[in-house]
């Protein structure tokens, strides 16, 4: 999931005016992936995404690969991301993301055994501390730290803010992966160019409510 997620927030960042509201439709009989919550929610936690819009999209799951790439595809795995956007700023500013006003992705999975998504989300965890310097915003010769963030969510969870730093630069994102029985929900939050970071107990909350809504 590593890799999807923070490619797709990449381009929200760079060219938010080109998404637009997407529902992805499912042609085959895989099982659906789980819900993600409806925007009103989430902007009840964000206010800078009220009035803004939902691009949600119906993934494939990933493995980790070797060497920090992507891995196969996970055999009866089905995702979906959702990525939440405020309406275009007008002036160039107010498009970057701020620790008050991040961009908000959350990705969500279900497995076709509580026993594989067990194993991937361990593999993920390791995959994200080890590869992240290398899949970073600011690119590999960023420094990067990683703090720990105490989630008690689901059946096992994990979480981290990270930033990313060079002498022009620092970028800073809060993740939190949650896993109950078969699915699996990630949430981010980002924010660039040595900006406030985003607030940890916000991305807690936001994590609460994907998993109350990934059914």
């Amino acid at each position: 999931m590593t890799h999807r997620w923070l490619a797709r927030a990449l381009v929200a960042v760079a060219v938010p005016a080109l998404l637009v509201p997407v529902v992805a439709s499912s042609a085959t009989a895989a099982p659906k992936p789980p819900a993600v919550p409806p925007l009103a929610a989430v902007a009840k936690i964000y206010p800078h995404l009220k009035g803004g819009h939902a691009d949600v999209t119906r993934e494939k799951v990933y493995a980790a690969g070797k060497r920090c790439t992507q891995g196969k595809v996970v055999k009866g795995a089905t995702g979906r991301d959702a990525l939440y956007m405020p309406k275009p700023a007008e002036e160039p500013d107010g498009l970057l993301p701020t620790g008050e006003e991040p961009v908000v992705l959350i990705s969500t999975a279900r497995f076709p055994s509580t026993k594989s998504s067990r194993a991937f989300f361990g593999a993920d965890r390791a995959d994200t501390k080890k590869c992240l310097g290398t899949d970073g915003p600011l690119g590999p010769k960023a420094t990067m730290t990683l703090t720990r963030i105490r989630v008690a969510l689901g059946s096992e969870s994990w979480g981290y803010q990270v930033t990313w730093a060079t002498k022009r630069a620092t970028n800073s994102m809060n993740l939190i992966t949650v896993r109950k029985g078969a699915r699996l929900i990630g949430v981010f939050s980002m924010a660039l160019e040595g900006r406030t970071v985003p607030s940890v107990p916000k991305t807690i909350t936001l994590a609460r409510l994907a998993l109350k809504a990934a059914r």
